[in-house]
């Protein structure tokens, strides 16, 4: 079960336990010639949508029935980041030079402790990040953090003179963004940016993630979003990045053997759980092969398994607060996990085909 999909095998998969080939043990994200292409594949994108779906769902899990000031636990903040003006040194230099800087600063400064970044291009050819820390942190100390890197490698004094040059003859309009930036706003924005002597651009923007349950789903499909190869400029070098932490966890996974009956035989409890969510869907919901079956859920997982599974639902709760505590605890926690299997009974191997249901949330 991934976090909105139930994937149902009619088989063993092939891969499943064996060695990867020779193809997939390159680098993800490098072109055949083993340079990266600037760009996420499919294979790369899965393998970002396991790392921040384990990552925020532990999150998730250990932030239910709390209150109090975010600041003083993990949770999970948006940010992005960018230049203010004309980019000066190649991607690969602005992400060693500033990102790694800047995340090595927050660390320090906020107790962020994990994070993920993705590199993309912006209209106008600069490099920016998206950016996703485990501490809640303020739009204005967090801008202050990133201008100083800026400042260091010469993005401020480059953006106050574009700003002086522009305005020498007092505020000037930008005529061609008064549909996205009304008059007054403009004219607000060049008196705060003259005041502080054009020294503090705007270059952070800071959401806290408060519902989860549906954020999950949104940041997982905004970072791994498909470039456009026809007017996206390639980025240099790797495009996206992680605490070494994120990626030790799989989803969870649930693994038995039952009849090619499953409605008939198999764990009840898992057999109810699947009919009863395929008959809510509808059979619009459901694509099925001579291989697959894969139901699209229209809302969380949790949400179903809250209907159908309670017991369930406990299982999967219990694995995703594991993770939390070995990810932020101070003791690490044997995972809990509840393999059921149930074998085939009175049948050989050429009588009844044996069915893996692989639960990935």
């Amino acid at each position: 079960m991934q976090p909105h999909s139930i994937v149902l095998y009619k088989s063993f998969p092939a891969s499943l336990g064996s060695k990867p080939g020779e193809a997939s043990l390159l680098n993800l994200d490098k072109g055949t010639k083993g340079e990266y292409n600037g760009y996420l594949s499919p294979a790369t994108s899965r393998k970002i949508k396991r790392y921040l779906s384990n990552w925020l769902l532990a999150l998730q899990e250990n932030m239910k029935g709390r209150d109090g000031n975010p600041a003083n636990k993990y949770y999970p903040t948006f940010v992005t980041l960018t230049l203010p003006s004309a980019q000066s040194q190649t991607d690969n230099e602005v992400k060693r030079k500033l990102l790694d800087r800047f995340i090595l600063q927050i660390k320090k400064s906020f107790g962020v402790k994990h994070y993920f970044w993705r590199a993309e291009p912006q209209g106008n050819g600069n490099i920016h990040f998206h950016l996703i820390v485990d501490r809640w942190m303020s739009w204005e100390k967090l801008r202050a953090e990133w201008n100083k890197v800026l400042d260091c490698h010469g993005y401020l004094s480059a953006y106050r003179k574009t700003q002086e040059e522009w305005h020498k003859n007092g505020f000037r309009p930008r005529k061609n963004l008064l549909s996205v930036w009304p008059m007054e706003k403009q004219k607000a924005a060049y008196l705060k940016g003259k005041a502080e002597n054009w020294s503090n651009p705007n270059t952070t923007d800071v959401h806290k993630i408060q519902n989860l349950d549906s954020i999950t789903a949104y940041v997982v499909k905004y970072v791994c979003k498909k470039s456009d190869l026809a007017t996206d400029r390639k980025i240099e070098g790797r495009i996206w990045g992680c605490s070494d932490e994120l990626r030790n966890f799989s989803y969870y996974v649930d693994t038995h053997s039952i009849e090619m009956n499953y409605q008939q035989h198999g764990n009840a409890e898992i057999v109810d759980y699947v009919a009863q969510v395929e008959q809510e869907l509808g059979a619009g919901q459901v694509f099925e092969d001579e291989f697959i079956k894969v139901i699209r859920l229209k809302d969380t997982q949790e949400h179903y398994l809250s209907k159908y599974a309670p017991k369930l639902k406990n299982r999967y709760r219990q694995y995703y607060q594991n993770i939390y505590k070995q990810l932020y605890g101070k003791h690490q926690k044997e995972l809990v996990f509840e393999q059921i299997t149930k074998e085939v009974e009175n049948t050989s191997p050429k009588q009844a085909e044996i069915v893996q249901m692989q639960w990935e949330f």
